[in-house]
C-alpha cells in the first residue's frame, strides 16, 4: 500500500521535492553575501571570458602557472548572461544544477532500486544542509557531484542494458568533468573496481569500449593533465607539497565531524586546532544524517544487487582515499587536502544507501520505522533551514569559532595579498560590512558578538564620515556597557572630526 501510493502520486511528489529544493537554495543564495574568494578570484576570472568579436577570449585554465580548469567559471559567465550581472545571477546556474542533480538522483535510483527509494533519496538530498551549502553558492564541488552522478548513471545503464557504446559517452563525460573538478578522475578506478567486484561484470574489463572510454576521457582533459604534470606549475607543487600519506580524520569528519567538535568544546585549544583541520566555510553533514549514512554502508555489505555494489564501491573508494591523505601544513586552514570538498563524491551515494536502508525498515517495522524516519527528516530539515537563513555559511558548533575569528581579525591581509587591487579592497570592505550588519542584527542575545560587531561597524561608519549611523552602533555599545572605553573614544573621534 505504501509503495503503491508513492507510485500513484510520484510525479506530484517529485515536483514538490524539486520546487522545495529550488526554494531552499534560492533563498539560501539570497541570505549569504559574496565570499572574499568570489571577489578576488572567481568573478575576475569569469570576466576574462568573452565571445565579443573584438575581444574574443575563451581561456581553458586560470593561468599557465596555476593550471586550474575554468569550466565552472563559464557557468558564472552564463549566469550573468542569462540572469543579469549580479551575485544571484552568478549563483543561479549552480542552484539549477543542484536541482538537476536531485532529479538525476531520482532517475538513477528509480532505475536501480525503484520509485520509493528514488523519491526518498531525492527528498533527503533536497533538504540536506551539506548539499544546500554547496549549491546555493558559486562552487565547483556541486558541479563535480553532478558529473559524477551522471557518470555512474551511464555506467550502470551500459552494463545493465549491455550497451557498450554508452561507455564512450561516459568517457567523454568524465573528461569534460575534469575541467570542472579534478577529483572526478577517481571515476576511472571506481569503474574498474566495480566491474571486478561482481563476477557477472568481470567480462567488461576485456571490452575494448571500456578502455577506449578511458582514453577518450584522458584526451578530452589532455591539456589540463599535461599542465598539472609539470613540476613548475603552482597546482602540481601545491598538491605535492601540501599532501602526505598518514592517518586523516577527513573522511570520518565529513560525516561525524560535528559530533567530534561538539565533544571537544570543553577543550578550547584542542577544539580550535582540530576545527581548522576538519572544517571549511561550508557545513558538515550533521552527525545524525552522517551517522545514518555510515550505518547504511555497513547495512548494505550483504546486499549483492549490482546497483548497491556500485554505490558501495564509490563510497568506500572515496572514503578510503581520504582517510589516508593527510595535510602537512596545519597553519594553512582553508584549501587543504583534508577539505570536505575532496570527499564530496561519496556523499550522494551515501544518501541513496541511507534512503534504501530506511525504506527497508519502513517495509519491515512500519510504525516504529516511520516514527524514527520522521524524526530524522524533521531534524535534517530544521538544520537545513538554519543553514538557509543563517547569515554566514558556517555550521554549529564551528560557526562560533569562525565568527570570533571574523570579528577579531584585522584587514592587514588585504594589503599583503598580490591578488587584490584597490577596487577589490573596497568590494571586500563592503562585503565585510554587510556580514557585520547581519551578525549585529542576528545576535541580540550574544553580548560578545553584539559588542564587537557594533564596534567594527562604528569604525567603518566613522571612516566613511557617516557619523549618525556610527552613533547608533556606539550607543548600542554603551547600552551593553555604559563604561565602555572604546565607545567613549569613538564618540571623541566623531567630536574631533566635527560630527556633533
Amino acid at each position: 500500500m505504501f509503495d503503491e501510493k508513492l507510485y500513484k502520486y510520484r510525479k506530484v511528489i517529485l515536483l514538490f521535492i524539486l520546487l522545495l529544493a529550488f526554494g531552499l537554495r534560492f533563498y539560501g543564495a539570497l541570505s549569504i553575501p559574496a565570499h572574499e574568494d568570489n571577489l578576488i578570484h572567481d568573478f575576475p576570472s569569469a570576466r576574462k571570458i568573452s565571445l565579443e568579436p573584438g575581444n574574443f577570449n575563451i581561456p581553458l585554465v586560470e593561468t599557465m602557472a596555476e593550471s586550474s580548469g575554468m569550466g565552472w567559471k563559464y557557468l558564472i559567465r552564463i549566469g550573468w548572461y542569462l540572469f543579469g550581472d549580479s551575485l544571484i545571477g552568478a549563483r543561479l546556474p549552480f542552484i539549477i544544477l543542484g536541482v538537476a542533480t536531485i532529479f538525476l538522483v531520482y532517475l538513477l535510483v528509480n532505475y536501480g532500486l525503484g520509485n520509493s527509494v528514488a523519491l526518498f533519496s531525492s527528498f533527503l538530498l533536497a533538504i540536506s544542509s551539506y548539499h544546500i551549502g554547496l549549491t546555493r553558492n558559486v562552487d565547483d564541488v556541486s558541479v563535480g557531484c553532478f558529473f559524477a552522478l551522471g557518470s555512474l548513471f551511464l555506467l550502470y545503464q551500459a552494463v545493465q542494458k549491455s550497451k557498450p557504446k554508452l561507455l564512450l559517452v561516459n568517457g567523454l563525460l568524465i573528461g569534460l568533468s575534469l575541467w570542472f573538478k579534478e577529483i572526478n578522475i577517481f571515476l576511472i578506478p571506481i569503474t574498474i573496481i566495480f566491474l571486478y567486484s561482481l563476477p557477472q561484470y568481470k567480462g567488461w574489463l576485456k571490452n575494448g569500449y571500456l578502455w577506449l572510454s578511458f582514453f577518450l576521457a584522458c584526451m578530452v582533459a589532455l591539456p589540463l593533465i599535461v599542465l598539472n604534470l609539470n613540476p613548475e606549475v603552482t597546482r602540481f607543487n601545491y598538491i605535492m607539497n601540501q599532501a602526505d600519506f598518514g592517518l586523516s580524520i577527513n573522511a570520518i569528519g565529513f560525516y561525524l565531524g560535528e559530533l567530534i567538535l561538539l565533544a571537544l568544546k570543553p577543550f578550547p585549544d584542542l577544539f580550535s586546532k582540530i576545527a581548522v583541520t576538519v572544517d571549511e566555510a561550508r557545513p558538515f553533514v550533521n552527525f545524525l544524517l552522517g551517522g545514518v549514512i555510515l550505518a547504511s554502508v555497513v547495512f548494505s555489505f550483504r546486499d549483492r544487487r549490482p546497483f548497491i555494489r556500485l554505490l558501495l564501491v564509490t563510497f568506500l573508494f572515496n572514503f578510503a582515499v581520504f582517510s589516508i591523505i593527510s595535510h602537512i601544513d596545519k597553519s594553512s586552514w582553508y584549501w587543504t587536502m583534508e577539505s570536505s570538498d575532496w570527499s564530496a563524491m561519496s556523499f550522494i551515494p551515501g544518501v541513496i544507501l541511507a534512503a534504501n536502508m530506511l525504506i527497508v525498515f519502513l517495509r519491515k517495522y512500519k510504525i516504529k520505522a516511520a516514527l524514527l524516519s520522521g524524526v530524522l527528516l524533521f531534524f535534517v530539515f530544521i538544520r537545513s533551514w538554519a543553514i538557509v537563513t543563517y547569515p554566514l555559511n558556517y555550521y554549529f558548533p564551528t560557526r562560533d569559532f569562525y565568527i570570533k575569528r571574523f570579528l577579531l581579525e584585522d584587514d592587514s591581509w588585504m594589503v599583503k595579498s598580490d591578488f587584490i587591487n584597490e577596487a577589490n579592497v573596497n568590494k571586500i570592505k563592503k562585503t565585510k560590512k554587510d556580514v557585520l550588519k547581519r551578525i549585529y542584527d542576528f545576535y541580540d542575545q550574544n553580548y560578545f558578538y553584539k559588542r564587537i560587531s557594533s564596534f567594527k561597524l562604528a569604525q567603518m561608519m566613522i571612516e566613511e564620515k557617516r557619523f549618525n549611523e556610527a552613533k547608533k552602533y556606539i550607543y548600542t555599545m554603551l547600552y551593553l556597557n555604559p563604561c565602555d572605553k572604546k565607545a567613549r573614544r569613538l564618540l571623541e573621534t566623531i567630536n574631533n572630526q566635527g560630527g556633533f
